[in-house]
């Protein structure tokens, strides 16, 4: 069975319903994929995304559906994490929801 990690901004504390509709994104996507017979599981991306990049790559899925847009609310840190991924040792192929949506 192939397994995909969904990986979203992990929203903030107190998050307002713009930055909470992420999860109903994730939610729609992971019932989707079930669907489709793949594996799915869910890594929610903070300002330690550099760990969690490793993390992510030492667990080797056989792809990424990528639904971030920005890391604790900040675009800035979401153009440090984008080049984060690409520097990932293990090539995992990734789909942005920007393909889809």
């Amino acid at each position: 069975m192939r397994r995909c990690c969904i990986i979203y901004n992990e929203p903030r504390e107190g998050a307002l319903a713009d930055e909470l509709d992420v999860l109903d994104q994730v939610a729609h996507i992971e019932k989707h994929l079930i669907e489709l017979g793949i594996s799915v599981y869910r890594k929610g991306i903070t300002e330690n995304f550099m760990a969690e990049v490793a993390v992510l790559a030492n667990e080797k899925p056989d792809f990424v559906f990528n639904l971030v847009e920005s890391i604790n609310n900040k675009g800035n840190l979401f153009i440090l994490f984008r080049r984060s991924l690409i520097c990932i040792p293990f090539l995992i192929p990734e789909i942005h929801s920007s393909q889809y949506f």
